[in-house]
């Protein structure tokens, strides 16, 4: 029981990780290519 705790928490933890990594990725890619843009003018 404590153990399936434990694997559920990990795994909720690292979901939130990842969603956050993803989130930061993305906002940095659109960052990029708006910079990219406004070289290009």
């Amino acid at each position: 029981m404590i153990k399936n705790t434990v694997v559920a928490s990990r795994t909720l933890k690292s979901n939130l990780t990842n969603k956050l990594l993803d989130m930061m990725t993305s906002d940095w890619f659109l960052k990029v290519l708006e910079s990219n843009k406004s070289n290009i003018d």
